[in-house]
């Protein structure tokens, strides 16, 4: 907890923690269930940077975020998704979090019990959507349904975050008529 307060101080506290080595432990402690929220989030925090976001991917940050998001706890999947949707801000990682199937199981955050988490999934599938291929595969992982469900969400930044999702969504033609016949 201590490295994440460090972390969001500034830009400069974020590129030392990384400079210091910090990324290889971290993306080891996402394989444990007690400390994996605290690295995922800590994950999430230095993935604002645009220097970082690529050192995690080359880290392999990727594959063990998208396995907390399927089958972490509670915690650890609010925060692994808000780690991916950070690191999907960068052309590269979206497309690999794509491939390293991270889409299904952000997808079915969607309609998870917890507010906070349907929120981080919909801002992580929001930045995914931004390229072209990914917006099919949200589309065919049953995506667009849930969002538009969404649109009703007592949060009005989970409403923001679905709505940007399904902008990206409507974006390519055959996902357009999709969302126009759900309601969206």
């Amino acid at each position: 907890q201590a490295l994440t307060s460090l972390a969001e101080v500034d830009e400069t506290c974020k590129v030392e923690i990384a400079n210091a080595g910090a990324l290889p432990p971290l993306v080891h402690f996402l394989n444990d269930a007690n400390i994996a929220p605290h690295a995922a989030r800590t994950l999430s925090v230095l993935a604002l940077n645009e220097d970082i976001k690529v050192s995690c991917a080359q880290n392999g940050a990727l594959v063990p975020l998208i396995t907390l998001v399927h089958s972490g706890a509670d915690a650890a999947k609010q925060h692994a998704a808000r780690a991916l949707g950070n690191l999907a801000v960068n052309d590269d990682n979206e497309m690999a979090i794509a491939q390293a199937d991270g889409v299904l199981p952000l997808v079915s955050l969607l309609t998870h019990q917890d507010s906070s988490i349907r929120e981080e999934a919909a801002s992580a599938l929001g930045n995914l959507t931004v390229n072209h291929n990914n917006k099919l595969m949200v589309a065919h992982a049953g995506g667009i349904a849930p969002m538009i469900a969404l649109l009703t969400a007592e949060s009005s930044v989970t409403r923001e975050e679905v709505a940007r999702a399904l902008a990206n969504l409507a974006g390519h033609d055959e996902n357009k008529t999709a969302v126009t016949q759900l309601g969206g």
